[in-house]
C-alpha cells in the first residue's frame, strides 16, 4: 500500500478521534473547542521541542498491539485553556506546575479519544494504563528516537486561545497500525 494512502487513512482516523475529543471538551468546558489534525510526519522527538513543556505518556496494550503514545504542547497557549478549566480567576496568574493535573485530564481526553477511535476502526481491543507525566530526563532515549508526529491545531474562541498540541507514536506503533490497515483494506 502506498505510503501517502496510509498516511491519509491514518489522518482521517485520527481526525475522527479529535472530533470525538472536541465534543467531550466542549461538554466539560462549556466553550467552543476546535481540534484539527494536521499532517503526519516522521522526525526525531527531542527536536520538536523548543522548551520542554509537559509530556504525557499513554500506554495501551492488546492481543496484537502494544504502544506508547506521547502528548504534549508546542507552546504555552494551551495552559490558558487549562487555567480556565481550573478557575476563571486563575487565567491571568497561574503557575505551570499548578496545571499538571488538568494537563493529564485534558491530555487523556484528547489522546484517549483519538486512540479509542482508531482502535475501534482497526478492531483492536485495548487496555489503557493511567496516563503518566514523563520527562526527557526520565526517558532520555526519547530525545534521539524517531517517531511519527501529528500536530493538533486547537482553538477556544471564547478565551481567544489557539495553538498546537503534539501527538507522537513510535515507528513500531506506526508499523503495527499500517499492518492492520493493510489487512482491513485487503480484505
Amino acid at each position: 500500500m502506498p505510503e501517502e494512502k496510509i498516511l491519509n487513512s491514518l489522518k482521517e482516523i485520527l481526525s475522527l478521534g479529535a472530533n470525538q475529543a472536541k465534543r467531550v471538551l466542549e461538554e466539560l468546558s462549556g466553550m467552543t473547542v476546535e481540534l484539527r489534525i494536521k499532517e503526519i510526519h516522521k522526525g526525531v522527538f527531542g527536536k520538536k521541542f523548543e522548551k520542554h513543556y509537559f509530556l504525557m505518556r499513554q500506554r495501551v496494550s492488546g492481543e496484537a498491539f502494544n504502544a506508547n503514545f506521547y502528548f504534549s504542547m508546542l507552546g504555552t497557549e494551551f495552559l490558558k485553556f487549562l487555567a480556565t478549566l481550573e478557575s476563571f480567576d486563575v487565567v491571568k496568574d497561574y503557575q505551570e506546575y499548578d496545571l499538571v493535573d488538568s494537563f493529564l485530564e485534558v491530555g487523556n481526553i484528547i489522546s484517549g479519544n483519538i486512540i479509542a477511535v482508531f482502535a475501534d476502526f482497526l478492531k483492536l481491543e485495548l487496555e489503557y494504563e493511567l496516563p503518566a507525566m514523563v520527562t526527557f530526563e526520565m526517558e532520555p532515549e526519547l530525545m534521539d528516537r524517531e517517531f511519527f508526529f501529528t500536530k493538533i491545531y486547537f482553538e477556544i474562541k471564547e478565551i481567544e486561545v489557539q495553538g498546537y498540541l503534539l501527538l507522537a507514536f513510535s515507528e513500531e506503533t506506526y508499523s503495527a497500525i499500517v499492518k492492520r490497515l493493510e489487512e482491513i483494506m485487503d480484505g
